[in-house]
Order: structure tokens, then sequence, then C-alpha cells
């Protein structure tokens, strides 16, 4: 994952990318690239996403958990700059 350009996290297999920016309706902050020979990824539009969450209110509740985190971790960073 980058950020302006600067590799800020690898995403292992398994892991999302795009979560926030889904929930929260906000543009991407950070673009993706991938760096091996094969990669597998599921792109979802915003509307099958959310109809998704709709069927999975537990899924939901977990999504937002992680939201909160990432928002706390992004407070953090900036206190620190």
């Amino acid at each position: 994952i980058n950020v302006n350009g600067t590799k800020v996290a690898d995403v292992r297999p398994g892991q999302v990318v795009g979560l926030y920016t889904m929930l929260k309706r906000s543009p991407a902050s950070a673009s993706v690239r991938v760096e091996s020979d094969i990669a597998y990824m599921l792109v979802l539009r915003h509307g099958h996403f959310m109809a998704c969450l709709d069927d999975n209110p537990e899924v939901l509740g977990k999504m937002q958990i992680l939201v909160h985190k990432r928002e706390l971790e992004n407070k953090k960073a900036q206190m620190l700059n």
C-alpha cells in the first residue's frame, strides 16, 4: 500500500483493502500495487458491498469496530507529526 508514493504497508493473503473508504464513503487515500506474479482480488461496487452488509449485520458491526480502530490509529499518528 502506498500513500503519496511512499510504501506504508504490505497486504497479506486474506487481508482487506479499502474497507474504510467503503464504509465511510470517502475518497481513497492510498493506492495498492501488486508485487507478485499472481494476485487474486475481489472488487465490489459500494452498493453491492452495502447490500451484503445489510444481509449480515454481525459482519457490519465487526467492520465498524475495525474502522473505529483505524480512526484512532490515524489520530494517534497525526498527533506524532
